[in-house]
This record gives C-alpha cells, sequence and structure tokens, in this order.
C-alpha cells in the first residue's frame, strides 16, 4: 500500500496522529490478485457522491459491492439508492465486477419482506458477479434475539436466491459473534462478509470463515479532486480464475441432467457432454489436467457449472450418467494411503465425506480400486487430497439425498430413484425431472411420496408438530405407573389429545403373542383416526441380552453382537437382522432401537458384548449389514446407537450424574466416526445420540443435548439426514441435571428430531410448544424435523 508522507510535529497527540493518517489513506495498487492471492475492492452509495470510476479501475482496485437500497430501522421505509443505476452502468463501463448490497434494519418481518421485495426489485434486469448481499446490523434489531435474527436472515436469502441470484450476509464482527448464527449460515453455503476496521488488509486473515473482508471505511482516491468522501475498502479471498460469473435458472436445466461436482476424465468425453443453455457445443476443447470444471448445486434450486476456454468461462450441463465410474480416470500410479498429502499451497487441512461434495473441487485427477485424488481450490492456490473412493461415491449420494429429499441408493455403479416420467425405468432423466420439480415447487405426479408429506405437513397444527417429537412409553400416555398391557379407551382419549410420534415397548408390556398384536394393532387405529398419522411402535431388539420381544414372545434367540463381530460374517449379521425384522414386524413393531454402533475402547465400558468389535472397520461393515437386514423387508427402522460413541466410556450413563469421555476430535473421526459411516450409508432411518459428554465438543453438555455433536458433527460433517433420536430422557445424566421440559427444549434447540422418554410428556411438549410459538425457535426448525419424520412414516405406509 502506499501512504502520503507527513512530517508531524512530536508533540501531536496520538489521539490526533490516527485520525489524520487514516483519512489521507489511498487505495491499493494491486494487480487483480496481489501477491498474497487477494482481490480487491470497494464498495459504494449515494453518500459516495460522484465517483471517477476510471481512476478506480486504474488503481487495482477489481470490483465494486453497490448499495442498492435500505431500510433504516427509525425510518421503517425502504429507500433505493439514488445512485444505483449510474453507478452499476459506470462500473461495468470500466471492467469492474459488481455485486450489491442492502442494509435492512427492519425489525418485524412484515417489514423485512417488504424490503427484501422491494430490494430485488431495485437490481432486477441486471448481472452480478459477486453474490447479492444482505446488511444486518443495526442497533434496533438486537432486541429481537440471535435465533429471530438468523431466523429473518435466512429467509430473506431465500427470497434473494428464489429470484435468482447467490445471496450472502454482510455484517460486523460482534453481529456474526452475537446476534446471527455464523456457523449456521456458513454451514448453510452462504457466503459471510465481514466489517472490521483495521485500514490493514495485511494484519488479520479471516479467510477461515469469510468470503469478503471489509478492512477500512477510510480510503481516499489521491487526487480525485471532486471532494469525495471516504470510500470503503475489501478483500476478497476468491480466486478469480474460479470465480462464478453466472448462474443457472433452474428453469433451463434440462429434464435428464442434474448439475453436479463432476468432471470430464478425457477431451473425448467433452462435446458428448457439455450443452451452453439450448445449444450444444461443439469442438469445445477442455484439458482436464490443467482447467478447472466448476459447479455447484443450491437446494433452493439454483445450480452453475464452469468450464474454461479459450475464450472464457462458458455455462454447460453433464448427465447424471457420466458421475460415477468412468468420470474417474484409473489411476496411472499406486496409492498408498489415504488422506491429506503434502498441498500446492496450505497444509493442515483436512477433507471428510460430508463436505466433499459441497466444494468446488476442480479436478478427480485419478482412481485405483479404494482411492480417488482431488484437486480444489483455497484463497491462495489449489490444493491436493485423497480420499477414499467409498467416500466420495456417499458424498454424492449423500447431496442427491439432500438436494431431492428421497432416498437414492448406490447398486453396482448405477443411481436409482422412483419412476417419475412413468416410462417404466428409474433412471437419469427421472433425477433431473425429480430434482428441477421438487425444488421449484411442483411435484412429479399429485400422488408423489414428497407432496403426500408436504401436503401433510401443510395441514398440521402446531400442536400435532410438537407431539410428533416424542416417543413415550404406554404408561407415560396414558398418566399411570402400572404396567399397561391393553391399548384401551384410555389409550384413544390419550392419543386423541396427544398425539405422540410413537410408543416404545418393553418386557413389563408384553405377555403374550394375540396381547402383543391387540394392543399395538388398536394403539395404531386409534392414532390414525384420531389424527389420520400412525404411531412409530418401538421396541429394543438387537440380540444377545437386549432382546424384549425374544426373552418374553419366544421368538428367535441370537448370541451377543460380539459373538458374530469376531467371525467377520457379514452375511450371517444380515441374515439376522432380515429374520429380527420379520420377528418384530409380525407384532406391528416398526422401529428397532438396534443396532450397537459403538466400537470397544475401554474395557470398562456399560455395553461390552452388545458391541460388535474394537476395530471401526469392523464395526462399519457389521452395523451396515444389520441396518440392511432390518430395514429389507420394508417393514421396520434401524437406529444406529449411540453416537459419537459409548465404547471409549468407564462409567454409566444410566445411572452417573456425568459421563464424561476424553477424546480428541480426531480420534472420533478416525474410530468412532468411520463406525457410524457404514450404517449411515446402508440408510439407517434413525440414528440415537447417547448422553456422553464429549471433552473436544468444548460444551460440557451430554450429546443429545450438544449442537455441536448433532448438528456440526452428526448432521453436518457425517451428512446425515435421517432423523435424530435421543437416548431415554430417564436416564441419571439427565434427570440428575435437567427438568423434563429443559431437557426437551435444549435437545430439539441442538438438533434432535425426536425426544425419547421424556420423565414428564406435558412439561417437554410445553417448554418446546411455547418455545417456537413465541419465535425463540423458528417454526421452520420444527417443520425440518417434524418432515423428516413423516418422510419416514410415510414409506412405512403410516399415513392416512
Amino acid at each position: 500500500m502506499i501512504l502520503k508522507k507527513r512530517i508531524l510535529p512530536l508533540l501531536l497527540s496520538l489521539v490526533l496522529l490516527l485520525p489524520l493518517c487514516i483519512a489521507d489513506w489511498q487505495l491499493v495498487k494491486a494487480k487483480a490478485v496481489d501477491k498474497n492471492g487477494l482481490m480487491h475492492g470497494v464498495d459504494v452509495s449515494a453518500y459516495n457522491g460522484v465517483v471517477d470510476w476510471q481512476l478506480l479501475a486504474g488503481n487495482g482496485i477489481d470490483f465494486v459491492i453497490l448499495r442498492g437500497g435500505k431500510l433504516p430501522s427509525e425510518k421503517d421505509e425502504y429507500f433505493e439508492d439514488d445512485q444505483f443505476d449510474i453507478n452499476y452502468e459506470e462500473a461495468r463501463k470500466v471492467g469492474l465486477k459488481v455485486g450489491v448490497y442492502m442494509r435492512c434494519g427492519a425489525t418485524s418481518w412484515e417489514k423485512f419482506e417488504e424490503a427484501v421485495n422491494l430490494y430485488i426489485e431495485t437490481i432486477k434486469d441486471k448481472e452480478y458477479d459477486f453474490p447479492v448481499f444482505l446488511d444486518v446490523e443495526e442497533d434496533a434489531q438486537q432486541k429481537l434475539g440471535k435465533e429471530v435474527m438468523t431466523q429473518y436472515t435466512l429467509d430473506g436469502l431465500a427470497m434473494i436466491e428464489e429470484a435468482g441470484y447467490k445471496a450472502g450476509v454482510y455484517a460486523n464482527l460482534n453481529w456474526f459473534t452475537n446476534y446471527i448464527d455464523r456457523d449456521l449460515l456458513e454451514e448453510k453455503g452462504y457466503p459471510l462478509w465481514l466489517a472490521r476496521y483495521t485500514h490493514d488488509y495485511t494484519s488479520n486473515d479471516f479467510s477461515d470463515h469469510y468470503f469478503m473482508w471489509q478492512y477500512s471505511n477510510k480510503g481516499q482516491l489521491a487526487g480525485n479532486g471532486k471532494g469525495a468522501t471516504a470510500i470503503d475498502l475489501d478483500i476478497c479471498y476468491v480466486d478469480p480464475n474460479y470465480a462464478p460469473e453466472r448462474f443457472m435458472e433452474k428453469d433451463n436445466c434440462l429434464d435428464g441432467y442434474l448439475p453436479l461436482h463432476v468432471f470430464p476424465s478425457s477431451d473425448e468425453e467433452q462435446t458428448a457432454c457439455y450443452m451452453d443453455c439450448k445449444t450444444p457445443i461443439s469442438g469445445a476443447t477442455i484439458t482436464p489436467t490443467t482447467e478447472c470444471v466448476i459447479q455447484e448445486v443450491y437446494t433452493n434450486g439454483w445450480c452453475r457449472f464452469f468450464y474454461i476456454t479459450s475464450e472464457g468461462r462458458r455455462v454447460g450441463y453433464l448427465p447424471l450418467n457420466k458421475l460415477l465410474g468412468e468420470m474417474l480416470p484409473d489411476a496411472t500410479e499406486e496409492i498408498t494411503s489415504p488422506g491429506i498429502v503434502p498441498t500446492y499451497t496450505r497444509s493442515g487441512m483436512t477433507l471428510r465425506a460430508g463436505s466433499l461434495a459441497r466444494r468446488d473441487v476442480c479436478r478427480v485427477t485419478k482412481r485405483n480400486e479404494n482411492v480417488v485424488q482431488l484437486v480444489y481450490p483455497v484463497s491462495d492456490g489449489f490444493k491436493l487430497g485423497w480420499v477414499s473412493k467409498d467416500e466420495w461415491e456417499l458424498s454424492y449420494l449423500l447431496l442427491l439425498q439432500d438436494a431431492l429429499h428421497k432416498r437414492v441408493t448406490l447398486t453396482e455403479n448405477e443411481l436409482y430413484c422412483v419412476d417419475c416420467n412413468n416410462d417404466g425405468i428409474a433412471d437419469v432423466f427421472d433425477l433431473g425431472l425429480m430434482r428441477r420439480n421438487l425444488l421449484s415447487g411442483a411435484v412429479a405426479n399429485p400422488d408423489s411420496k414428497e407432496s403426500k408429506v408436504a401436503n401433510y405437513l401443510a395441514n398440521m397444527t402446531l400442536q400435532e408438530k410438537v407431539y410428533q417429537l416424542f416417543i413415550v412409553t404406554p404408561e407415560s400416555l396414558n398418566g399411570t405407573t402400572s404396567a399397561v398391557t391393553k391399548s384401551d379407551a384410555t389409550t384413544q382419549a390419550a392419543l386423541q389429545e396427544k398425539p405422540v410420534g410413537g410408543i416404545i415397548y418393553f418386557a413389563q408390556n408384553l405377555k403374550s403373542e394375540s396381547q402383543v398384536k391387540g394392543m399395538i394393532n388398536n394403539a395404531q387405529t386409534y392414532a390414525k383416526d384420531s389424527h389420520g398419522t400412525g404411531l412409530f411402535i418401538a421396541v429394543d431388539e438387537e440380540g444377545g441380552r437386549v432382546a424384549r420381544v425374544a426373552s418374553t414372545l419366544g421368538t428367535t434367540a441370537y448370541d451377543p453382537m460380539a459373538t458374530y463381530g469376531a467371525k467377520g460374517d457379514t452375511a450371517a449379521v444380515q441374515a439376522i437382522g432380515e429374520d429380527i425384522a420379520a420377528d418384530i414386524a409380525q407384532f406391528g413393531f416398526n422401529v428397532d432401537f438396534a443396532p450397537v454402533a459403538d466400537v470397544d475402547i475401554d474395557p470398562n465400558n456399560e455395553l461390552g458384548d452388545r458391541i460388535f468389535s474394537d476395530d471401526p472397520a469392523v464395526v462399519s461393515q457389521m452395523t451396515a449389514a444389520m441396518v440392511t437386514g432390518l430395514q429389507k423387508s420394508g417393514q421396520v427402522s434401524a437406529t444406529l446407537k449411540h453416537f459419537p460413541g459409548l465404547g471409549a466410556e468407564n462409567g454409566n450413563t444410566h445411572n452417573d450424574k456425568v459421563c464424561l469421555i476424553t477424546r480428541s476430535l480426531d480420534e472420533l473421526r478416525e474410530t468412532e466416526f468411520k463406525a457410524f459411516q457404514g450404517g449411515i450409508r446402508a440408510g439407517s432411518d434413525f440414528v440415537m445420540v447417547g448422553h456422553q459428554t464429549m471433552s473436544c465438543a468444548g460444551d460440557d453438555l451430554p450429546s443429545d443435548l450438544s449442537y455441536t455433536v448433532m448438528t456440526k458433527w452428526l448432521r453436518n460433517e457425517l451428512a446425515y439426514n435421517g432423523i435424530i433420536v435421543t437416548d431415554s430422557h430417564t436416564m441419571n445424566t439427565i434427570t440428575a441435571n435437567y427438568s423434563a421440559g429443559e431437557a426437551a427444549k435444549a435437545s430439539f434447540a441442538a438438533g434432535a428430531d425426536v425426544i425419547l422418554l421424556p420423565k414428564d410428556l406435558d412439561a417437554a411438549f410445553t417448554e418446546i410448544y411455547k418455545a417456537v410459538r413465541s419465535g425463540e425457535i423458528p417454526e421452520s426448525r420444527l417443520n425440518d424435523s417434524v418432515r423428516r419424520i413423516l418422510r419416514v412414516k410415510e414409506k412405512y405406509g403410516l399415513l392416512e
């Protein structure tokens, strides 16, 4: 940077010195990307008066973020920036890249929504190289609280993206820390623009979390001569060689084409694979080894796909059937150990299956039988990494499931889904059609499963939604301490008043085959007749010493799971899963809280021979086999437990007040997480989270009350899209530290979909109901959980 030199009196106070130096701070003279790999820009509004755009461009400025409008909290009325149209045209004339922002100080959702709609109207009919930002940081909004402001922001961002733009958020550090959930915004992929004035962009590096940094509000145009005010200075951490230049409307995504992170394996494939909107590209040459193909999927329906030609960037599509197999060329050299290798630029970053498919990966360069090698961009260049082929393919499947809200499975390197176009084949064209229809708000046909779920959810009352979050004992439902062995008028009245998501039965409830069948059948009938949705009917049937049905009704008994893990026979374990499912389904059970996916690390753990093995790879294989077996018939859901793992415990969550497990996050990733991945990939409908406190979570909370464990690790890092259920809230680690209402609300807020066995159902329901009704917890968060519950219920025929 260049600073004007001044001769200052030695006695000039520090108070005066700093403002004077800043006042003459000049714009950085830089190339498109400076030696630090950064793009330089400014943000401009009518406040800046008449701007000398030639001077800006001549001083190495690469981009400008223009103010489109504002809604000050004290005015409660939207104003379009008077200079926006002029500034846009002048910036374009001198070749600057352009983004836009709107400062929204609305303190009610009605005004916030109105302002965003007017903002979209202001900026329409123009193209933008940078995101369309929302600026949310007014003092008057702080009273709304973090959760409400985060929800306002997310809903506003969704409106912007629905209008066809990539949306982002601008705020200062205080706001990103205290008033909006930065981590959640980051997890959802929104670019974040940080305001924090140090006036020296080399003084800090915020690239770990932020897309851009506004580092000074005291920039001056030296020699401007027009009396312009100080101008805000920004740096962008994105390399322009792979920065997006345009977005593609979902309506232009042709049926049968599902844009994803996919990459050419040879020059010969290009002409056949790529289309530029409407016109096929002929003779286009892409050199896979030297040029990047970049694309992303956004679940709100906007997709982008870029590749580089000699003429610049172009937009295209790639058929989904090129995704796997032939898209990854055979390895030309042996790769010996998966994991991160020395990089082109940085070291210390890691690749994980849950985030791979959401990265701008530029190149999948080689593959042997087990390993894929990737090249992906970082803020200062490109990085090389390896990951197992199974994890790479899994990340595709999980991304598809996230986009489609459908279960997608991989068999013999083919992707399968439902037949949407009624041609008798479920193939690539159905995936494209399903994604396009679902994300645009349409449905493939009136009877589609997702439509049924959406319609049911739309007609539920708030009370019905909240009750769906609970699986309880029949005693808790009926309000009695005596063992319940039949579903009678008391049960019928209770289900009418409290339409819970499910009932779990224990040995005390199971007396004979006919008694159990009648009890469960009546409960299902009462539930469907009263509110139109059936119940999860759950039981603990692991085999070995935890087998409620086998021990009371005489179905097949099995050895402890450790016995089968030692033999390593996955086919036998799958067969056991099929038999257990048949045994319990005949009585009406549709959820089995099995298998145990913990790893036997500490010999003093409370699970013992219920665990398959001390080898995470064996546990992963065995649990995957058991999940496949249990769910094969389509009558019973499996449940992986007890995430993130009880095997390293030296205590007992049933009895101890606190059960602390001291493990590093790296240790969890290498052991416990790997054990759960097999069952997750097999499609387990449920994952149960235990009560153990994980030291590396850093929150001193039981895991099923921890946002870090359930949302950051299980939901985001392992990309689990099914139902997260807590362990029993009647166990001492919960009851000794929390009231029933406190525990239920905390678990739900942290990411649980189902609360198992609240000690006081009424108190648990009331706390969550009040939190949602007041806006403390957004109803959209509740809808997410209920939607996951209803999808599984629809799968098993429980929706009327």
